[in-house]
């Protein structure tokens, strides 16, 4: 129910619905429903800005993972670590999870985290104004975003490409890049 809610904004009933997943799976002694639960309430933190308590949150849902060796759901949410530590001002850390996360999710053939990852990547290797590296994370991204069909994740990608271009002084490829996402 709480992935359910929050696609439309309601994260009162996101947040109610995986904290009673979590309490459930808890009591049913199943640590992959409560890793994926907590990873809903990351979620429902996240969006609503509660940066530090997503990533308490997240921190929690990678420890199970860990423990119970949950690949599929830690390549799921390890980026997610990555993307909250951006915020925190964590630049190492939050690479090190992206990167991690990319790796973890390619080599279990789990494309979109795989994207997702990728694309923090980029954006930690672009905020160092390492745009050699960003531009590989973001192609290694729409690589993969080719292979499963998810145009969507094409926009994301690209702008980081021509933030990278902007930064690396090629006006000229910045704007072909931007007209090609139009």
């Amino acid at each position: 129910k709480g992935s359910l809610a929050f696609p439309r904004g309601d994260f009162k009933g996101c947040l109610a619905a995986h904290s009673a997943a979590r309490d459930l799976a808890k009591r049913a002694a199943e640590p992959e429903l409560e890793a994926r639960a907590l990873s809903g309430l990351g979620d429902a933190y996240y969006a609503q800005g509660r940066m530090f308590r997503a990533y308490e949150v997240i921190e929690d849902c990678l420890a199970l993972c860990e423990m119970h060796h949950l690949t599929a759901v830690e390549a799921a949410n390890r980026f997610m670590r990555g993307t909250l530590r951006i915020y925190m001002n964590q630049t190492e850390p939050a690479l090190d999870d992206a990167l991690k996360s990319a790796a973890l999710a390619r080599s279990i053939g789990q494309l979109r985290p795989e994207i997702i990852s990728r694309l923090t990547a980029g954006w930690v290797f672009q905020s160092m104004d390492r745009g050699g590296e960003a531009r590989a994370q973001i192609e290694l991204g729409l690589e993969a975003t080719e292979h499963l069909g998810a145009k969507r994740f094409e926009p994301f990608l690209q702008e980081t490409l021509v933030r990278v271009a902007l930064a690396e002084g090629d006006q000229e490829g910045a704007f072909l890049l931007s007209t090609r996402m139009l």
